[in-house]
């Protein structure tokens, strides 16, 4: 018998947990399981209760070994994991855990401590000097840390479209993933008076960028693109990859100005996703 078979019991409990979960999740559960089954059999394991790697020293063993880099399927193990990477195989142990029903802690070996966060001030003055910015990219960058800012993650940022957000700054139909274990929920949120302005004036942008109706996306290209040998116009959607690194480049531009705020900070202190961690309010 092999462990993708029915009968494995890591498996059950992952589909169980699947069920419940949105896409993204089910994706990060269906990770650790597989990376357990290797853990497993580098470990000389075999036995066939799988379930048991979910706590105590087994699910030490495996967050050992994952740490290290490994487990991976691809690319070099050479590196060890990442800490975000970390926070999310702890979660799903748990969740899992909590699913097969089995009694005993999970480790916390090299999971990350709870993140820090970048001083308000400084976060105002990034976000003061972003709205300044009067140009295309520049009042793209604002409108989505200005979304940022108000709660949105990145993802839900980049999965807006142009009649997302109402007059009165109603946001429809923002479905958000819970972290951990659940389903996916409707969030209802009202965008602050300074981030629904800053929606509008991409708006009138994106108006002047996009030339097809049938592009819906509330963010789009402002250059025209590249792809083999395909030339593509400007005003396509945009990724969140491609929100995520447009925001850093102009955290990058902000801090090299010297500003007495920025002092000692990163880029990624500055990013798209603890802006959205904790939402800071929005300089008037």
């Amino acid at each position: 018998m092999t462990c993708t078979e029915r009968r494995c019991s890591l498996w059950t409990a992952a589909r169980t947990a699947a069920q419940a979960a949105g896409p993204g999740r089910a994706r990060q559960v269906s990770w650790v399981v597989g990376e357990i089954h290797r853990a497993k059999e580098l470990h000389g394991d075999d036995t066939s209760e799988c379930d048991a790697w979910l706590a105590e020293d087994r699910a030490r063993t495996y967050l050992s070994l994952a740490a290290a880099g490994a487990l991976r399927s691809r690319g070099s193990g050479a590196h060890p994991s990442t800490e975000a990477s970390m926070r999310v195989r702890s979660s799903v142990l748990r969740e899992l855990s909590a699913v097969a029903g089995l009694e005993g802690a999970v480790p916390v070996v090299g999971t990350a401590p709870e993140r820090g966060w970048t001083d308000g001030v400084a976060r105002r003055a990034f976000l003061t000097w972003l709205r300044n910015d009067t140009s295309e990219s520049g009042a793209r960058t604002w409108a989505a840390a200005a979304l940022a800012s108000a709660g949105l993650w990145v993802g839900e940022i980049a999965s807006l479209t142009d009649r997302s957000v109402s007059p009165d700054g109603q946001v429809a139909d923002l479905i958000r993933n819970p972290p951990g274990p659940g389903a996916p929920y409707v969030l209802p949120l009202t965008l602050p008076g300074p981030a629904l302005e800053a929606v509008r004036a991409w708006l009138a942008v994106r108006e002047q960028v996009v030339a097809s109706e049938r592009v819906r996306a509330l963010f789009v290209t402002l250059r025209p693109g590249t792809r083999n040998g395909s030339v593509y116009a400007r005003g396509l959607p945009l990724s969140s990859r491609s929100l995520n690194r447009t925001h850093a480049a102009a955290a990058r531009t902000w801090l090299h100005t010297g500003a007495s705020p920025a002092a000692g900070l990163r880029a990624a202190d500055l990013s798209l996703g603890r802006l959205a961690y904790s939402p800071e309010t929005i300089p008037a």
